[in-house]
């Protein structure tokens, strides 16, 4: 079965490359067509890129503006790059396909209209082709305007939907609130696609007698715009500091890196020579690519960072996690892993709580089982493609009666 799975792939934050490329391998090792079975990028990218250094810029400056403006001054563009960039970029990849798959990520969130512009042009176009569709392991968000919710309900009603899995149960209760009356059928929760990481990328030996644990730095700016959380960059930049020099003090390296999204990458630069006398060979790595930043994670013994799929790699990986705390997919994550003690907060958590967390870590093995949530992902993509199988296979029954008739 040859499938199209729309997501972001090509983001510069590697994260989604991650999970889209685990998603693409694990849909082929259940049966589909390896030569057509493909991401296509919502935004319209071919390739992983470092994204655009203004990117920090434009951030600043939509955060600073109130979102009623920020969505007047948005939607125009929208509309404009849906008709010229998006709809195309989709028909094009949509030909000689059987199925589509919308996931994984956060794709489900309404930040002015920009994915649910994405989500019902896809629907749409699907729907046309009466293309059978899979939603798989995405997050949903909570607060959607209006327009959003009638622009995907419309889209969803229309089209043959066959599956939806989400990635939480807070995903799984959003989804119903907000399109329960387009989609009838059931929606299940299945493990992020991310877990399936430390199959397709293998693993360096790690020496557990001297850890390291890896730091995602990731910008004040983003955690700031999108979440509720206020932080400035350099009271970030100062707890991040206190954090190192810790870890240091107790004799465990650290090592800095980034998932590639510019806004993080700018700021990791800035703040560098601030940090560099206490982190083991000094800078910070910047992957180029998800299988990089995978290499990078299961290289280390522990992680720490906002960023969630930097967390769910380590986790695939059998490492030690501790996530600071901004957006609420983060916390649904640590606590479908049975961490949510592992939870901190950047700026009101003193460093030495995290660290202490981090050594009671390291003296003993995970407390979560990465084989079973490795099993639990696997399955879940078996049923996933089973269901598009399933509609392939009426339709094309349905097909050969009507020509007998």
């Amino acid at each position: 079965m040859r499938l199209r799975v729309f997501n972001v792939k090509f983001s510069p934050n590697l994260g989604d490359g991650l999970l889209s490329e685990c998603l693409e391998r694990a849909l082929v090792d259940h049966g589909a067509d390896p030569d057509h079975t493909y991401s296509v990028d919502l935004a319209g990218r071919t390739h992983y890129t470092e994204g655009s250094s203004r990117r920090a810029n434009v951030l600043a400056t939509l955060e600073a503006l109130p979102a009623i403006v920020r969505t007047n001054l948005l939607r125009p563009l929208l509309i404009y790059k849906a008709e010229t960039v998006w709809r195309p970029h989709y028909k094009k990849q949509l030909r000689n396909c059987d199925a589509v798959v919308i996931g994984g990520g956060n794709l489900f969130t309404d930040m002015d209209l920009n994915f649910p512009t994405k989500l019902a042009s896809v629907l749409s176009l699907a729907a046309q082709r009466q293309l059978p569709i899979a939603i798989y392991g995405v997050g949903v968000g909570a607060k959607w305007s209006s327009a959003g919710i009638r622009m995907v309900s419309r889209a969803l009603s229309e089209a043959d939907v066959r599956f939806v899995a989400v990635r939480d149960e807070a995903s799984r209760a959003n989804f119903l609130s907000n399109f329960g009356a387009a989609y009838k059928g059931d929606v299940a929760v299945v493990r992020d696609p991310g877990l399936l990481i430390a199959r397709y990328v293998a693993s360096p030996d790690t020496n557990e007698q001297s850890p390291t644990v890896g730091v995602c730095i990731t910008s004040a700016l983003a955690v700031r715009y999108h979440s509720a959380v206020e932080i400035s960059d350099t009271e970030l930049a100062n707890w991040y500091l206190g954090l190192l020099t810790e870890l240091e003090s107790r004799g465990i390296k650290s090592k800095l890196f980034t998932n590639g999204s510019p806004e993080d990458v700018d700021y990791a630069t800035r703040h560098t020579t601030q940090w560099n006398g206490f982190v083991d060979g000094g800078g910070v790595f910047k992957p180029s690519t998800p299988e990089e930043l995978a290499r990078f994670v299961a290289g280390t013994s522990a992680v720490v960072g906002f960023r969630m799929h930097a967390l769910i790699a380590a986790a695939s990986y059998g490492r030690r996690v501790a996530a600071l705390r901004w957006d609420p997919k983060l916390d649904a994550f640590m606590n479908s892993i049975g961490r949510s003690d592992r939870l901190f907060s950047a700026c009101k958590d003193e460093p030495v709580k995290l660290v202490n967390a981090i050594v009671e870590d390291l003296a003993r093995p995970p407390e979560y089982s990465a084989d079973r949530y490795f099993a639990d992902a696997w399955d879940s993509v078996k049923l996933c493609i089973g269901s598009l199988s399933q509609a392939r296979q009426v339709t094309r029954l349905a097909h050969l009666d009507s020509k007998d008739a």
